[in-house]
C-alpha cells in the first residue's frame, strides 16, 4: 500500500460522502415542500390551489390508483373534473383527510 492507494481511497470517499449529502439535501427539500402543504395556511388561496392526482400522491401520500379507484367507489376526496382531467382542491384535501381521522381501530364504522 502506497500512499498513493490512501490517497485515491479517501477521494474516492470524499465523492461519495458529497453524492450522499446532495441526495440528502434534495430528499430535505422535498420533505420541507411537503411540510409547507400541511400547515394551515390564512385566507383561501392555497385551500383552492388544484393538484393532480400525481401531486396529491407526492404532498399528501395518498397513492394515484387510491384515488382512481375511491372516485370510482365514491368514497374518497372530493375532487374536479374539467373535460378529461380531475383535479383536487388542497382545501377539500385536507378537510377529508381531517374527517378520516380515528383514534381507535374499534371505533371505526364498516362502510
Amino acid at each position: 500500500m502506497s500512499i498513493h492507494d490512501d490517497l485515491g481511497r479517501l477521494l474516492e470517499t470524499i465523492g461519495a460522502m458529497t453524492d450522499h449529502a446532495s441526495n440528502l439535501e434534495a430528499r430535505v427539500r422535498l420533505l420541507e415542500e411537503r411540510l409547507a402543504w400541511l400547515q394551515p395556511v390564512s385566507g383561501n388561496s392555497e385551500d383552492d390551489r388544484l393538484l393532480s392526482r400525481s401531486e396529491v400522491h407526492s404532498i399528501f401520500g395518498l397513492t394515484q390508483r387510491y384515488l382512481e379507484v375511491s372516485a370510482v367507489r365514491g368514497d374518497g376526496p372530493p375532487f374536479i373534473k374539467v373535460n378529461r382531467s380531475v383535479k383536487y382542491r388542497v382545501g377539500d384535501l385536507r378537510e377529508w383527510i381531517a374527517a378520516h381521522r380515528v383514534t381507535s381501530t374499534q371505533h371505526e364504522e364498516v362502510a
